[in-house]
């Protein structure tokens, strides 16, 4: 499982890490961004990490993947076509961080009880000041009272308006 949850941190930061770098090159050529630092914040949407994270797994990956598929967010499958991941995206970007709190674990609550495949992960998008990306990961898996160690996580630089901030994936599978 940590193979995994490493291989689908790394997918998912490629892309949105490409993306970030895309958006920031187009909002400096805008001028209604001119007093604006932008990267992937400009479109801080579940659904289109969703959309990049499909497009690289569809290109850099062995998986063939579906989406929204029996209520989950991305369903994988192999070769044989059997279904072998269900994934649940889920942003947490809340000031206090409590807002998300009880959809979050309405999608932990929907993987435990999935029959659809045996791998159950919830992929976690997040963004705070530079520095504190473990300290809020670990208030978060304690909240939602999941196991940090069976978890990966990638951090990239980018920025909200004028000020650098860390996005972070995190990875973690549910049992």
């Amino acid at each position: 499982m940590q193979n995994l949850l490493t291989e689908l941190t790394e997918i998912a930061f490629e892309a949105l890490k490409k993306e970030d770098t895309f958006l920031s090159n187009g909002a400096r050529n805008n001028p209604n961004y001119q007093n604006d630092i932008h990267g992937i914040l400009l479109l801080n949407y579940e659904r289109y990490f969703q959309y990049l994270i499909a497009r690289s797994i569809i290109s850099s990956s062995k998986y063939k993947i579906q989406l929204e598929q029996s209520h989950h967010d991305i369903v994988l499958s192999e070769q044989n076509h059997e279904d072998f991941v269900v994934i649940e995206l889920k942003r947490w970007m809340s000031g206090t961080g409590n807002l998300e709190l009880p959809k979050i674990t309405i999608d932990i609550n929907k993987l435990k009880e999935s029959k659809l495949a045996g791998e159950k992960v919830l992929m976690i998008f997040s963004v705070n000041p530079c520095g504190t990306t473990e300290s809020n990961r670990k208030f978060l898996f304690d909240k939602l009272k999941l196991d940090i160690t069976q978890s990966t996580v990638s951090v990239f630089t980018t920025h909200d308006k004028t000020t650098e901030v860390e996005f972070w994936i995190s990875c973690v599978g549910i049992k």
